[in-house]
């Protein structure tokens, strides 16, 4: 953050700005082989559900049908039963890990 003022003098106090830890966008990200990507941006942590909401949407919207090929990277919201379930949904609609 940023802060301009005159300097402090008699009548102009000094502004003190409180040093706040912003909180850290996620972002995930799908790239098309049209050299197209797709990200979806959130402030929540990642976990399993949001990652299985956001390839969901990106399947259903996005590929119509097309071959997908999903590469996971073993963060932890990849290796969890949840995710686990998913891909055998996934592997039924033409997407493979």
């Amino acid at each position: 953050m940023y802060s301009w003022q005159e300097k402090a003098t008699e009548t102009l106090k000094k502004v003190f700005l409180p040093a706040n830890r912003p909180r850290g966008a996620n972002i995930l990200g799908f790239m098309h082989v049209n050299n197209e990507n797709e990200f979806y941006k959130f402030y929540q942590a990642m976990d399993a559900d949001t990652f299985i909401v956001c390839v969901n949407d990106f399947i259903e919207k996005r590929a119509k049908g097309q071959k997908i090929v999903l590469i996971l990277d073993r963060v932890s919201s990849h290796r969890n039963h949840k995710v686990d379930e998913a891909i055998k949904k996934w592997k039924e609609k033409n997407v493979f890990i």
